[in-house]
């Protein structure tokens, strides 16, 4: 069953009760179509009786309407003024009976007789039952009575609201082992999409891929796990490296004030340093840690100048020269220049070496302090990849 809007012609379900296009009530614009194969409609309204009598060929004399009888005071029953007059009449009685006044006959041609008006049937249109409030996919809800209505509707199908302003139903959520299965794509009508090969990138990754799994499975079971172990561990510290702190065992200085010696600068404490006692600010002055076993070196970390107040009262190393030497005496030393900021916090530098036991710290320039000329040093730490 469909309704059409007789309006804007807008094709309406059998349950709406407003046009989708123009919102109007399709109690008074609607006009229901049978489709094929629709369930049957209401039974046909019969037509007022007034209308039959409307459609007959006018008949100017053909057809005369008995006037009702009246009786009065006046004329009395009609019978008495049909009756000729008789001679033999009885006599009156004593009653006075009323005078009778007969009207002579009019010579014009009798007329239709007025009838009261009657109020014609109200025609109406079979009612069904009102449609169940259902929300599909993609709708529009309405905001007044909460129906879902197509995507292609102006106002609501159930109260005739505009859905100007209606919010849109949320698409159908899959479950998770929907998801992993691919939705085939949807051709509109009319398209026609050519055919293409597939690539060969897919099934070449999805090769390799399986074989790289198979070969893990294998390298951890077989004879050959250490060698996947020591392999995998590589490859995690070079792409994702972890640090750890390593510890100097001893310190050496080229020259240091009374209770602030070199050891100091490697206790991890934050109010011991190491402070130089050569004349001027502190250029050229060096201090030395070393490792009790050979250190595959990653990073240094430095806590320059004196700690708390008197930070900018004394002298910082800015630019230092590292001497990297290892267990192997003809090797060449490696070295690095580093350039140190001016601040009071801990800062780490990136030097990389390995199998290092001694580490030679040279200032070559320093920021300068306000009152003293004791450059220092509060802390040293260096890290190795683990």
């Amino acid at each position: 069953m469909t309704i059409v809007c007789t309006k804007c012609g807008f094709r309406n379900g059998g349950q709406d009760d407003f046009c989708g296009s123009c919102g109007e009530f399709l109690e008074f614009v609607g006009e229901r179509i049978d489709e094929p194969g629709a369930p049957p409609g209401a039974e046909p309204v019969p037509e007022p009786a007034g209308a039959a009598a409307a459609a007959a060929p006018d008949a100017e004399h053909d057809v005369v309407i008995p006037e009702p009888e009246l009786v009065s005071a006046e004329t009395g029953p009609p019978a008495a003024q049909a009756a000729s007059p008789v001679t033999d009449a009885p006599p009156p009685s004593t009653e006075t009976a009323p005078s009778i006044t007969e009207t002579p006959p009019s010579t014009e041609p009798p007329q239709p007789a007025a009838i009261a008006p009657q109020q014609l049937p109200t025609r109406r249109r079979a009612t069904e039952a009102p449609a169940p409030t259902v929300v599909h996919p993609g709708d529009l809800l309405c905001g007044e009575c909460g129906q879902g209505n197509d995507p292609q509707r102006r106002f609501c199908r159930s109260c005739g609201a505009s859905l100007h302003d209606a919010a849109v139903s949320p698409p159908e959520r899959r479950r998770w082992w929907q998801r992993l299965r691919r939705r085939p794509k949807v051709h509109h009508a009319g398209d026609r999409p050519m055919r293409r090969d597939r690539p060969l990138f897919a099934p070449i990754a999805k090769a390799v891929l399986g074989l790289a799994v198979v070969a893990a499975l294998i390298g951890l079971a077989g004879p050959w796990r250490s060698a996947m172990t020591s392999a995998f561990h590589s490859a995690r510290t070079k792409v994702a490296p972890h640090y750890e702190p390593v510890n100097p065992v001893k310190a050496e200085a080229s020259s240091a004030l009374p209770d602030h010696g070199p050891e100091l600068a490697i206790d991890t404490g934050s109010n011991t340093w190491w402070a130089e006692a050569a004349k001027g600010d502190g250029e050229g002055q060096t201090i030395s840690v070393l490792f009790a076993q050979p250190v595959d070196l990653a990073k240094v970390g430095f806590t320059i100048g004196a700690p708390g107040d008197q930070f900018l009262a004394q002298p910082r190393p800015q630019k230092v020269h590292l001497t990297l030497r290892g267990t192997d005496p003809a090797r060449a030393p490696a070295t690095h220049d580093l350039t140190l900021h001016d601040h009071a916090s801990f800062q780490v530098f990136t030097v990389r070496a390995d199998g290092i036991t001694r580490i030679d710290i040279e200032i070559r320039s320093v920021f300068g302090g306000q009152q003293g000329s004791d450059c220092g040093i509060t802390d040293l730490q260096f890290f190795r990849r683990s």
